[in-house]
């Protein structure tokens, strides 16, 4: 009878241990899956993070390159350099600026990533030469500039010289 009682009793001891492990073992086993789901994750973020830094070393000789297009088609539209990147132009042409703006900068539909600021400027000059100098200065910027508009009118000074003026609608864009 006692061999009995022992049997009974390790019996429900171990009845117990499995009731008690089972829920333990389920939380293993989904412990389990979620690591195995993660150490895929981070397989593909890994070989992710590895395909741009071969990107990267690939890019390295076109850095230059890739600053100019960074000037070309900066950030934001950065006034401040536009309007100074806009007066040297003027400058090294032989011209006078005499007004610009308004200045206004609005998201494009078609490229939703792409902004575009309208500017007014006007220019003079003495020489007709000087303008078209200017013209083609602002085609070969490596910022992106588009001439909307243009209107050359000729001018009588105080002095009797024929001054040409210049007036712009310039469009630039930042993404």
């Amino acid at each position: 009878m006692e061999i009995k009682k022992i049997l009974i009793f390790y019996f429900l001891a171990i009845l117990i241990l499995f009731f008690v492990s089972l829920p333990l073992f389920h939380d293993y086993l989904a412990q389990r899956a979620i690591l195995i789901a993660e150490r895929e994750n981070l397989e593909h973020e890994e070989i992710h993070l590895n395909e741009m830094m071969k990107i990267k070393s690939e890019l390295v000789p076109y850095s230059s390159i890739l600053k100019d297009i960074e000037r070309g088609l900066p950030a934001d539209p950065a006034l401040p350099s536009l309007i100074r990147h806009l007066e040297e132009l003027v400058v090294n042409s032989g011209l006078q600026m005499t007004d610009i703006g308004p200045f206004s900068t609005t998201e494009l539909t078609e490229r939703p990533n792409l902004r575009e600021t309208s500017i007014e400027m006007k220019v003079v000059s003495n020489s007709y030469d000087s303008l078209k100098n200017f013209i083609e200065e602002l085609e070969r910027s490596i910022r992106l500039i588009n001439i909307s508009s243009a209107t050359i009118a000729s001018e009588v000074d105080e002095e009797n010289r024929i001054r040409f003026s210049l007036s712009l609608s310039l469009k630039t864009y930042s993404y």
